[in-house]
């Protein structure tokens, strides 16, 4: 390829041309664009005060944490105190299954397809005689 750069001044400004000839194609060199993928985005889940003999309680954990690219999130549940409650995830719904009274911290580790991964905890707290707590959560 033959390449010609010409210099021709305009108004004491400089403009350089190059010309291709076309004994050989030209291929222009075109900018790499990386897509990144965004990670998991959560809200965080309010400490869930549940009576004495509530037998199961849901938390849907697809109301929290979402993914922006709609990637299939998968979560990694650790409880500080089985003794107090259970817990057990499909498809991004816990079920807490009472065991006893007490405290316990359940911490999430939500990751999304391409590896991304946030983490959250929220306490869980059941007493004797108190009343079930509303679940309350904000949407993105």
């Amino acid at each position: 390829m033959k390449n010609f750069n010409l210099k021709i001044p305009l108004m004491l400004l400089g403009l350089v041309l190059t010309i291709h000839s076309c004994d050989e194609d030209f291929e222009p060199d075109f900018p790499v664009v990386e897509i990144i993928n965004q990670g998991p985005k959560l809200t965080e889940i309010a400490t869930q005060t549940l009576a004495r003999g509530f037998g199961t309680f849901e938390v849907n954990l697809n109301s929290f944490i979402i993914d922006q690219e709609n990637d299939k999130i998968s979560y990694v549940i650790t409880n500080s105190n089985p003794s107090v409650v259970t817990v057990t995830e499909k498809e991004g719904v816990l079920t807490l299954t009472e065991v006893g009274e007490g405290m316990t911290k359940l911490n999430i580790k939500a990751t999304d397809a391409s590896e991304n991964s946030v983490e959250t905890s929220f306490d869980v707290i059941v007493e004797q005689g108190r009343r079930s707590s509303i679940l309350y959560f904000c949407r993105f």
